[in-house]
């Protein structure tokens, strides 16, 4: 007796792994910048430049860049802004790892606490959880007929499955120009921003997937 088979392409996830670690570091400020006297708003960003996989575990590497806007010592109460940035690198055990396999990381900030030391020095603690996940990619024979059917008894039923038809990344640079309005004073320096991506929508179309949106843009300047 022979069966007829069909070969079906999955993702199979192999293990997750979950790390929290504390970041504390002093910052020095740079000479081009004045000195601070109070912090008035942080907020930072995780930078991965390497996940791989190696000796049953997987390595996350990468940095904690974080933008400070702060009150200058001095009379007129001006206001200043510095950019800078804590390396890390994390390793997370995972049971069952190929190293041939897939690797996503992902990470949080869940807590980012700046401190003034002195009008030169910055104490920056921060505390990262890291979501780490292995998917592996499996073909499987399934039987779906037999030869000579009409000597044995067969039971069949349709299934509807989900097909993967792709699934990838890709970056998407935008340019564009604001004009200021005529009531605005001139740009002399960016002191902080914050770009937000709102009504995400996507739709299918012939071999591309479009995206829609808008950027709600605030900017804060001398």
């Amino acid at each position: 007796m022979e069966l007829e088979k069909v070969k079906i392409h999955r993702i199979q996830q192999n293990g997750t792994a979950v790390s929290q670690i504390t970041l504390d570091d002093d910052y020095n400020v740079p000479d081009y910048r004045p000195d601070i006297m109070k912090v008035l708003k942080e907020n930072g960003e995780l930078r991965f430049d390497e996940v791989k996989a190696a000796n049953k575990a997987v390595w996350v590497k990468g940095s904690l860049v974080f933008h400070i806007l702060y009150r200058c010592e001095q009379s007129d109460g001006k206001i200043s802004c510095l950019k800078g940035e804590i390396p890390f690198q994390e390793k997370l055990n995972i049971d069952g790892l190929q190293e041939n396999g897939e690797v996503h990381a992902a990470g949080e900030i869940e807590d980012l606490t700046v401190g003034v030391i002195n009008s030169r020095k910055l104490s920056i603690r921060s505390l990262i959880v890291f979501h780490v996940q292995m998917d592996e990619v499996r073909d499987e024979e399934i039987s779906y007929a037999m030869e000579n059917e009409e000597d044995y008894e067969i039971r069949k039923e349709n299934i509807e499955a989900l097909q993967l038809v792709t699934a990838k990344k890709d970056t998407c640079r935008f340019k564009n120009e604001i004009i200021l309005p005529s009531n605005k004073p001139n740009i002399r320096e960016l002191l902080w921003k914050n770009v937000q991506l709102r009504g995400l929508e996507s739709r299918i179309g012939e071999d591309v997937i479009q995206f829609n949106g808008e950027l709600l843009i605030y900017i804060l300047y001398q």
